[in-house]
């Protein structure tokens, strides 16, 4: 089972969305921040969305997963 998880590309690339919409989010943070003059207006409002939608999806994943263990099938049903 660890074998079939280990090569899957579904892992790499949603670390690598996350990774570059946490990098661009925080550029655009900190050029609004500390260097006001290159920064457009749009900078503030794109890195909130960029590195709110990471909580969001987790948030969401959290709450999936409490929904699914007190409504989903009984324990007789392995769904790994």
């Amino acid at each position: 089972m660890e074998n079939e998880k280990e090569g899957d590309i579904r892992i790499s690339l949603v670390f690598i969305i996350f990774s570059l919409g946490l990098i661009v989010g925080g550029v655009f943070l900190i050029l609004y921040v500390f260097d006001p003059s290159l920064s457009r207006p749009w900078y503030p409002i794109a890195s909130f969305v960029l590195i709110g939608s990471l909580w969001i999806f987790w948030m969401f994943t959290y709450i999936y997963t409490c929904i699914k263990r007190r409504y989903g099938p009984g324990p007789a049903i392995d769904n790994r």
